[in-house]
């Protein structure tokens, strides 16, 4: 874990921020895997046909999210099968809510609370198959 330190306007603020899992999800092909395994279980083969790329760069950012500690795999007879570590993302959510509580601007404040909403809207609604 990192320690991050901002400084916003004079104010110092110390967050424990992941930077790594922040890092991991903002590349839009593992934001949009995330997305597809809080849904179900997906192999490489299966989120390969569904982004529309090979399988190689499918296991490539699939490496990137294993180390974030964002996903686990699991094999189930020859494939391995990935799905979303949902306490990780509830703890990245939790820390950015600190960071809001922290910061006095209402800005930055109202941008994590959508982003907070926005993740545990998916993750409320992962119990629907596809």
């Amino acid at each position: 874990m990192v320690k991050y330190s901002l400084n916003w306007i004079g104010e110092n603020i110390f967050v424990n921020l992941e930077i790594n899992v922040l890092k991991a999800l903002a590349d839009n092909t593992r934001y949009e895997i995330i997305k597809l395994l809080l849904r179900r279980e997906f192999c490489v083969r299966a989120l390969s046909r569904r982004l529309g790329i090979s399988e190689p760069a499918v296991s490539q950012h699939l490496k990137v999210l294993r180390s974030a500690h964002l996903v686990k795999g699991h094999k189930k007879g020859y494939f391995t099968h990935y799905s979303v570590d949902r306490g990780k993302l509830k703890e990245l959510s939790n820390q950015l809510a600190e960071l809001c509580e922290e910061s006095s601007d209402t800005l930055l404040s109202d941008s994590i609370a959508i982003l907070q909403e926005s993740i545990s809207g998916s993750l409320d609604s992962s119990g629907e198959s596809d």
